[in-house]
């Protein structure tokens, strides 16, 4: 029996934290909320999320910097941006550093919330599939006995095939 997927709510707001707590519980997941940036850093280093909600706004942090530092921590960690004072630029800003989507407050649509939320966690999965698969790759590559120049060439263009593009 598989685990259910574990949520981190990052929001320095009390209705925030427990709109997402009761949300996400019915629907399965298994969650943790902190208060600040720093403790969702700290619990980060500590123990492995599938997913993060992180407010961009919050007193102790930037959800910007916090974002970079987490990405650093774990390069395949879905991470949702949310905020009430949503520019495009942080749009921008927050999806090159590697944020998987951006929603605003009030939550007016939960199903949104849920399909984004659903999306996130499957590029996780999907990400770590890869990973796995070029290891694999890598290692069934490497278990091939050719030392030929003709041999070393041919693994070479299964390595690069086998690359993200």
């Amino acid at each position: 029996m598989e685990l259910p997927e574990k949520i981190l709510i990052v929001d320095d707001e009390k209705y925030t934290r427990g709109y997402f707590e009761v949300l996400l519980r019915e629907a399965g997941y298994t969650t943790e909320s902190v208060t600040s940036g720093y403790e969702a850093i700290k619990r980060c280093e500590e123990d492995t999320f599938d997913l993060v909600l992180l407010d961009i706004r919050m007193p102790d942090a930037e959800g910007i910097e916090v974002l970079k530092r987490l990405k650093e921590i774990d390069f395949e960690l879905s991470v949702i941006m949310i905020t009430a004072y949503g520019t495009l630029e942080n749009v921008i800003e927050t999806m090159k550093i590697g944020a998987c989507d951006f929603l605003t407050k009030p939550f007016e649509d939960s199903n949104k919330v849920l399909i984004s939320i659903k999306n996130g966690l499957s590029q996780r999965r999907l990400k770590k599939e890869n990973i796995y698969l070029k290891h694999q790759l890598d290692f069934q590559v490497s278990g091939i006995v050719g030392k030929s120049t003709k041999m070393q060439a041919i693994f070479e263009l299964i390595r690069k095939s086998a690359s993200p593009r």
